[in-house]
C-alpha cells in the first residue's frame, strides 16, 4: 500500500466511517480481497491520520448492481442504509 493510498483510506474512515473498495480506483485488490488488505495494513494507515476504532470488515448484499466490501470504523459503524448510499 502506497502512503496516497493509505492517506486516502485515513481520510474516508475519518469523514464517514467506513471506506468499501469502489472509493479508490488504483487499488492492488478489489471485492473480498480489499478488507483483509486495509487491515494488514492498518498501521500505515494509522500513521497516514486514521484515529478512530478498530477495523472491521464489512460485506453487503443490496438492491443495487452487485455486493460491496469495505472496513468499518468498529467504534462508530454507520447505518447499513447510509453505507449503501455509496455503493455504485
Amino acid at each position: 500500500m502506497t502512503k496516497e493510498i493509505a492517506k486516502k483510506i485515513a481520510e474516508l474512515l475519518n469523514d464517514r466511517g467506513f471506506v468499501i473498495d469502489e472509493d479508490i480506483k488504483e487499488l492492488p485488490v478489489r471485492y473480498t480481497k480489499f478488507p483483509e488488505w486495509v487491515k494488514e495494513n492498518e498501521t500505515l494507515i494509522r500513521d497516514e491520520g486514521y484515529h478512530g476504532g478498530s477495523l472491521q470488515t464489512w460485506t453487503t448484499r443490496f438492491d443495487g448492481p452487485g455486493c460491496a466490501y469495505g472496513i468499518v470504523d468498529a467504534d462508530n459503524t454507520p447505518d447499513q442504509s447510509y453505507i449503501e448510499k455509496f455503493c455504485k
